[in-house]
């Protein structure tokens, strides 16, 4: 079951991170016909390129807060 959620979940942000490009490429498709489309997935994925970095960067630097009781 835990499988299955994991599968799902990472499915789901897959669609979610990828919007930017589906949604720019149509949109340009029906502005600039292939042309548009090809700017917009390009556009789009470079906005996913830059979520995921920054998600990456912000899991490489992650550590353990201090706390007022660990100051001591």
């Amino acid at each position: 079951m835990d499988k299955i959620k994991a599968v799902f979940l990472y499915i789901l942000a897959l669609v979610v991170l990828l919007a930017p490009a589906i949604l720019l490429g149509w949109i340009g498709w029906s502005l600039l016909d292939w042309w548009g489309g090809v700017l917009g997935i390009i556009g789009g994925l470079l906005i996913f390129y830059s979520s995921i970095t920054k998600i990456a960067r912000q899991e490489s630097t992650e550590e353990e807060p201090i706390t007022a009781g660990d100051a001591e």
